[in-house]
C-alpha cells in the first residue's frame, strides 16, 4: 500500500505526490468502482469505467472506401489526358458497383462511399475537366490513391475497448458509429468537501468573518471532470467535530474526501488522530502555493487535506490531486500536455495532425504507437491515451519527440502486436494491433527506447521468444493459381515466403497493413487471389510460428 510506514514529517516533491496518490486511489478505491455497474446513455457513460470488453465482430470498412470525392478508376487501364464517361455514382453506405469497362468509363464516388469492383485508384475533384457525362484526368493514375483499404480501422475481433479503461469521448464515438445507444459503467466517481476554520461564515449571510471560497471552486472544477460532489459545509477547528464529518463522508459512500484548512503546521498534532485507523500517504509538498497538504488513507477511502488560502488550495488540487487520480486510473474528464517518443514516421503534409496515440511507459519515459492514421478511423480511435500534434510540413520518424495531448493514463507497459493475431490479451494487457507496413521501424523504435520492457507478438522470422502457438498460411485463389493476375499480400514474413515458394508470379501485389484487408479483397472481388495467415486453403498451405518476446529482436 502506498504510504506504508510514512509519518507526517516528510516532503514530498509534487510529481512524487502525485504518483503515491495514484498508487493509493489504484489500490483502495478502484476495486469498489471496478465491482458497480450500471446501464448509462452514451452521453452519461463518458468518463465512467468500462463494465465490458468490446471487440469488432466485423471488418470496417467493409469495402474499399474512397477517401476523396472524385473518379474511381483502374489506374493501369487509363493516363492523364484520357477522357472517360462517367458511368454512375456511388454513395457512403451504398453497395458496391462493377467499373465494366475500365479503359473508358470511370465512377464517380462521394469521400466514404465503397469503391467499385474493378477500380483501384480515385482521381480527385481538383485534377479533374468535367464536361457533360465525361471527365478528363488532369494527372497520372496512381493505384490505390485517395483509397481506404477494407478492415483499416478494425478487423473482426480487434480489441476497441477494455473493461476497466475510462470511456473519453473517442470511445462514445466509436460506440455510437457502431450503433450502440448506451453503455453498461461503473458508477460515477464520488467526492465530499467540507472546509475547516472558527473564522469561515457563508457567503451570502451577511454574518462577519471570512467568507468561505474553497467549497465552491473545487465543487466548480471537480463537477466539471464529471466528479459527483456533495458539499459538507464548514466545519469548526475542532478534531471531534472533523472525524464525525469524515464518518459522515464514509456512510454517504464518498470516494474523495476532501478538506480545506486545518493542514497546517499548527494542527500537525492531531492530523495523525483524524486519519484515524488509516495511513498517510504524503505530508506537505514541495510547490507554492499549496505546500501544507496532506493525504491519507481513510476507511478505505482517499482523504486530502488542502489548506485553507484558495491560491494554495487550487495549486495543490491542480498539481498533486488531480493527477493522481489520473495515474490512478479515476473515471473523469482529464487533460494535459506530455512529451513522449514516437515508435513510427508520420508526415503532416500542409496541415496540422492530430494522431491518435497509445501512450506506454517505458524507457525512462513515454512511448506513443499511432493507432488511427487516417480521419476515417473512428474504431480504432477508441484505443487511443491521447493525440500526438504533428505540425503542418513537419515530419516525425521513429524517436522522435512529439508534444501530446493525454486525456487518459498511459498504459503501464507495451504490449504490441505486430503480426495481427488473434491474442487480444497476455499478462493482463490488451495487445495493440499495428499497420504490418509500419512493424519493422515500429520493432526497431521498441528496441531502442524500451528494450525487454516492451512485450511483443510477432512471427518467428521477427523475434525470438516463447513459441505461442502454429497458425496455417494459404494462398486463396478465386478461380485457380494460374489466373492469379493481381495478389493482395499482407506484409508479413510468412506471407511472402509462402509466395516465392508457390513460385506465383502476378502481374499486380496489392501489399496490404491488415491480415483482414488481405482477405476481404479477394473475398469481395477486388482481387484475384490473396495470402490469408491464419486461414487454411484447398490451393496450398504452410505454417508460421507466432512467438511472444519480451523481447530480442533479431536485426
Amino acid at each position: 500500500m502506498a504510504g506504508s510506514g510514512r509519518g507526517w514529517g516528510r516532503l514530498e516533491e509534487a510529481e512524487r505526490a502525485a504518483t503515491l496518490l495514484g498508487e493509493a486511489f489504484s489500490a483502495s478505491v478502484m476495486p469498489a468502482l471496478l465491482a458497480s455497474s450500471e446501464e448509462k446513455g452514451l452521453l452519461e457513460a463518458v468518463w465512467r469505467l468500462a463494465s465490458f470488453t468490446l471487440v469488432a465482430g466485423e471488418c470496417r470498412p467493409r469495402y474499399p472506401t474512397a477517401q476523396l470525392d472524385g473518379c474511381a478508376v483502374k489506374a493501369s487501364s487509363v493516363a492523364k489526358g484520357a477522357v472517360l464517361r462517367v458511368a454512375g455514382r456511388l454513395r457512403p453506405g451504398s453497395e458496391p458497383s462493377k467499373l465494366v469497362n475500365p479503359g473508358s468509363e470511370c465512377v464517380w464516388v462521394d469521400t466514404g462511399a465503397p469503391l467499385p469492383r474493378g477500380a483501384d485508384s480515385v482521381v480527385p475533384l481538383e485534377e479533374l475537366e468535367l464536361k457533360g457525362d465525361t471527365v478528363r484526368l488532369l494527372s497520372e493514375p496512381r493505384a490505390f490513391r485517395g483509397v481506404a483499404g477494407p478492415c483499416s480501422d478494425a478487423s473482426q475481433g480487434d480489441p476497441l475497448i477494455s473493461q476497466g479503461s475510462v470511456l473519453t469521448p473517442n470511445s462514445i464515438a466509436s460506440l455510437a458509429s457502431l450503433g450502440y445507444g448506451g453503455a453498461r459503467v461503473s458508477r460515477a466517481l464520488r467526492a465530499c468537501i467540507a472546509s475547516i476554520g472558527d473564522e469561515l461564515v457563508e457567503p451570502g449571510s451577511g454574518g462577519g468573518g471570512v467568507y468561505e471560497s474553497n467549497r465552491y471552486q473545487l465543487s466548480a472544477r471537480l463537477s466539471k471532470l464529471g466528479i459527483e460532489v456533495e458539499d459538507l459545509g464548514i466545519i469548526p477547528d475542532e478534531p471531534s467535530e472533523i472525524r464525525r464529518v469524515l464518518e459522515k463522508a464514509l456512510r454517504l459512500g464518498c470516494d474523495l474526501i476532501m478538506t480545506s484548512g486545518g493542514s497546517s503546521v499548527g494542527l500537525s498534532d492531531y492530523a495523525s488522530d483524524v486519519i484515524g485507523s488509516g495511513r498517510p500517504i504524503f505530508s506537505g509538498v514541495k510547490i507554492r502555493p499549496g505546500r501544507p497538504t496532506r493525504a491519507g488513507i481513510h476507511g478505505g477511502r482517499i482523504l486530502v487535506m488542502l489548506p485553507g488560502h484558495p491560491r494554495s488550495a487550487a495549486a495543490a488540487l491542480e498539481e498533486v490531486v488531480l493527477r493522481g487520480l489520473a495515474l490512478g486510473g479515476a473515471p473523469m474528464a482529464f487533460s494535459e500536455e506530455v512529451e513522449a517518443r514516437i515508435l513510427s514516421s508520420y508526415r503532416a503534409g500542409d496541415r496540422r495532425v492530430r494522431l491518435p496515440v497509445a501512450l506506454y511507459r517505458c524507457g525512462g519515459g513515454l512511448v506513443a504507437l499511432p493507432v488511427a492514421r487516417e480521419s476515417y478511423m473512428t474504431l480504432s480511435w477508441s484505443t487511443a491515451e491521447g493525440e500526438a500534434v504533428i505540425d503542418a510540413g513537419s515530419e516525425v520518424g521513429p524517436g522522435d519527440r512529439v508534444r501530446v495531448k493525454v486525456f487518459r493514463r498511459p498504459r503501464p507497459r507495451p504490449v504490441i502486436d505486430v503480426a495481427d493475431t488473434s491474442i487480444l490479451t497476455l499478462a493482463g494487457s490488451t495487445a495493440a494491433k499495428v499497420d504490418l507496413r509500419f512493424r519493422l521501424e515500429i520493432l526497431n523504435s521498441l528496441w531502442e527506447l524500451c528494450g525487454n520492457e516492451a512485450l511483443v507478438i510477432g512471427e518467428e522470422d521477427d523475434v525470438d521468444g516463447e513459441e505461442v502457438f502454429s497458425r496455417p498460411v494459404g494462398l486463396v485463389a478465386r478461380e485457380s493459381l494460374e489466373a492469379c493476375r493481381t495478389l493482395a499480400l499482407p506484409d508479413l514474413p510468412s506471407a511472402r515466403t509462402l509466395v516465392g515458394q508457390l513460385g506465383a508470379k502476378p502481374e499486380e501485389v496489392v501489399v496490404t497493413g491488415r491480415i483482414g484487408s488481405a482477405r476481404a479483397l479477394v473475398e469481395e472481388g477486388y482481387v484475384d487471389c490473396a495470402v490469408i495467415p491464419g486461414k487454411s486453403s484447398p490451393v496450398s498451405t504452410a505454417s508460421s510460428r507466432i512467438v511472444v518476446s519480451g523481447f530480442s529482436w533479431k536485426r
